[in-house]
């Protein structure tokens, strides 16, 4: 075993080593000039002990490249222990042949083995191998130790990776209800509910509407663009493309949106729960709109008929250029643009229940949907608006259903 960079060498057998890693040029691997030996004994590449005191959820994952004859001859494993005990096999090369010939990314559960565990050790194991046939062997780039870290730095980040986002709001539901002590019980009162949700969502678009402000920003500014406008314009802006999945299906501006006429605004929608099932984007204050509106179906074959509101403004200006739908939509998916929102509209569905404004008269709805998404007035039951006792994501569906008003 060596620490280097491989030089594309061997491939007697199958693919040659890589000439470089995944990432950067170095890698660990069994011979860096080549291939295997025959007749070679078990020869391993172990880590120091390894701190999973504090995690759970434990996953390896690393990128490799693999070349080994079939286990019936040759064979490559990889094992975990903890303190002094003995190895235990994570994954074993069970099979024929195997020749990578390029980077492959691999995860593995360790979490029954590691989780709470503050010495875990885990090795690469090379051979046996008979007296013929030799593969390249192992080559391994990019390891890390993943799980679940409780946070004590950023509110709201309940799996620790520094983000507030759907991964958060995940554990959360599966904490629901009572659970002193839970991580997800934000406000201490020993329930997991509405409240906390409030919370999360707080954290969550708070921060994120700055965060893809700036992104957008920084990119406009490698162009043409006049940059005093790229200061000064508060609202966030689309000039390329956004997709509202890759922030984990919200988006919270309370400082209004422009789509340019080049740029692509994605959209997801799979089911009815608001940001779980399908994508939504808030926007207090002016939305301009231009450009494409991309309308992604994760599955069309099992999604129900239903309207979900997927784009919702206090006011809106001009309309998307177009509107593209996936090959093989149902026929019966269309899209509807009130004054205040965009909708998807699934089958044959009749105008939802218009209701009151759990705020005081005159006040826009946006304000009161930002309200629930912030999180405020969570001890009062006006936003409880189906009567269960809690303030969750039921409640935000329900309170969407008020900007359905299209044909």
């Amino acid at each position: 075993w060596a620490f280097g960079q491989p030089t594309g060498q061997g491939g007697a057998w199958g693919s040659p080593d890589p000439t470089s890693g995944a990432t950067g040029d170095f890698v660990y691997g069994y011979n860096l000039n080549g291939d295997y030996e025959n007749g070679l004994a078990e020869i391993n590449l172990t880590t120091t002990p390894i701190d999973c005191s504090n995690v759970t959820g434990t996953t390896l994952r690393f990128q490799r490249w693999l070349g080994v004859e079939s286990a019936s001859y040759d064979h490559a494993a990889i094992e975990i222990s903890v303190g002094d005990g003995p190895f235990a096999v994570v994954w074993d090369h069970a099979g024929g042949s195997s020749s990578d010939s390029e980077w492959v990314e691999v995860e593995y559960d360790i979490s029954a083995v590691a989780d709470g565990r503050s010495d875990v050790r885990i090795r690469w194991v090379m051979g046996t191998t008979d007296v013929s046939v030799v593969y390249c062997g192992w080559n391994i780039d990019d390891v890390e130790i993943i799980g679940v870290v409780p946070n004590e730095v950023t509110p709201g980040d309940l799996n620790g990776d520094g983000l507030v986002n759907g991964a958060d709001m995940g554990l959360m539901l599966v904490s629901w209800g009572p659970c002193p002590g839970c991580p997800a019980d934000l406000n201490g009162d020993g329930v997991v509910d509405g409240a906390d949700m409030g919370l999360l969502l707080t954290y969550w678009s708070s921060g994120f509407a700055r965060s893809v402000a700036t992104e957008d920003r920084d990119r406009a500014g490698e162009d043409d663009r006049d940059e005093a406008e790229i200061q000064t314009d508060p609202r966030l802006i689309n000039r390329d493309l956004l997709v509202v999945a890759d922030h984990d299906g919200l988006i919270v501006s309370e400082t209004g949106y422009r789509q340019e006429q080049d740029a692509r605004l994605v959209i997801e929608i799979d089911g009815e729960a608001p940001i779980l099932d399908h994508d939504l984007m808030i926007v207090r204050g002016e939305s301009t709109l231009a450009g494409v509106l991309e309308i992604r179906v994760a599955d069309h074959r099992r999604l129900a008929s239903g309207i979900f509101v997927v784009l919702v403004s206090d006011s809106m200006v001009g309309a998307f250029d177009s509107i593209e739908m996936p090959t093989g939509t149902r026929e019966d998916v269309r899209i509807c643009a009130s004054d205040h929102a965009i909708l998807i509209v699934v089958g044959e569905i009749e105008n939802g229940v218009e209701l009151g404004d759990a705020r005081p008269s005159g006040v826009d709805e946006v304000l009161d949907l930002i309200d629930v998404m912030h999180g405020i007035v969570h001890d009062d039951a006006a936003w409880d608006l189906d009567g269960n006792g809690l303030t969750d994501t039921e409640d935000l569906r329900i309170l969407l259903d008020r900007f359905i008003g299209c044909d």
